[in-house]
């Protein structure tokens, strides 16, 4: 199936210590990937709450331009071991691929700040209704009409219907902060519709990133 860009795929993963004393072997990274695919652009960053954590988003026209890159490339085993050889445990490193068909993603990663989270979902059975909370806790947010407030962007993985991976773009940490905080009728249903949601999830991550695109 063709499906529209962007399509991203998501590389989550703790860097080891080599990585985090030297930037150079992660652009190295990086660098091979630009040579040796046909990806549109990327982008890369570190947690401000947890510098060791790194997120690398590749953008694709398609998914089967991502497909191409790994099952046909001679290349891409050497690139999984150099990169796998810059993080701390690879079993635990995430790869996602997701598909922002109806929302600015651009908007969110090329801003000052990047709210970034990751939500699991406990069972499958409350599928519906992770998904419906879901919804409307994006509808809360764009209601609330903050200042330092440039776009969300949300999607499932393609390999995982039970996660969601959200991204909001602030002018700040502290402009993020004030969501939620207000007394208006859509900071009030944000906050009960996260109450709601949070039963719902095994595990939620959450990070605020200044992405660079690399170049």
């Amino acid at each position: 199936m063709t499906l529209t860009p962007p399509f991203v795929e998501l590389v989550v993963f703790r860097a080891n210590t080599r990585c985090m004393n030297d930037p150079g072997p992660f652009k190295e990274v990086r660098d091979m990937a630009a040579r040796t695919t046909t990806v549109n652009a990327m982008y890369w960053g570190h947690s401000v709450q947890s510098p060791s954590t790194f997120l690398w988003l590749l953008l694709w026209d398609s998914f089967e331009q991502c497909v191409l890159k790994e099952g046909t490339s001679s290349y891409y085993a050497e690139l999984v071991n150099s990169l796998d050889a810059l993080v701390e445990d690879a079993s635990r490193k995430i790869v996602y691929h997701l598909h922002f068909s109806d929302h600015p993603l651009l908007s969110c990663i090329e801003s000052p700040i990047t709210e970034f989270s990751i939500s699991v979902l406990d069972d499958i059975q409350h599928l519906d209704t992770w998904n419906s909370l879901a919804d409307l806790i994006i509808a809360d947010v764009r209601a609330t009409c903050l200042d330092g407030f440039f776009g969300l962007a949300y999607a499932s993985p393609l390999e995982d219907v039970k996660s969601i991976a959200y991204f909001a773009g602030w002018e700040s940490s502290e402009a993020h902060m004030k969501l939620g905080a207000g007394e208006e009728e859509s900071h009030e249903n944000f906050r009960r519709h996260c109450e709601e949601f949070f039963p719902y999830a095994k595990h939620i991550q959450l990070h605020h990133i200044c992405f660079e695109r690399h170049v």
